[in-house]
């Protein structure tokens, strides 16, 4: 059941082209998409990482284009790892005004870096 102002949850198995889920190793991602009348807000649970990137980006764009007059965030409080990728997506987030929320050691301390913020 969706929470109130919840617009769906992207939960996606990718296949290669011979058929096989990827594996297991590779992390999973969940991405919830809330919105409210001031604000879009994307919540983030798990790796920011590898094929999950593009998924993430592709998510982001999308909302911009479709909430074009709104805040949006990314809340980063349930991540657990980002790589190399997924950092340079935060960074590219951050420049195009895009509101990031880290609670996780790790994750906040790399947001601090890309907001310069201390």
């Amino acid at each position: 059941m969706r929470r109130p102002g919840e617009l769906g949850v992207v939960g996606v198995r990718i296949r290669s082209a011979s058929g096989n889920v990827r594996a297991a190793t590779e992390g999973m991602l969940r991405v919830t998409v809330y919105e409210d009348s001031g604000e879009v807000r994307l919540q983030l649970e798990g790796q920011l990482a590898g094929l999950w990137v593009r998924e993430v980006e592709h998510c982001w764009r999308t909302a911009e284009r479709d909430n074009c007059r709104r805040n949006l965030t990314v809340d980063l409080g349930d991540v657990d790892f980002v790589d190399g990728a997924g950092e340079q997506l935060l960074v590219a987030m951050h420049h195009h005004g895009v509101a990031l929320i880290a609670t996780g050691l790790m994750v906040k301390g790399m947001v601090s870096r890309i907001t310069g913020q201390r």
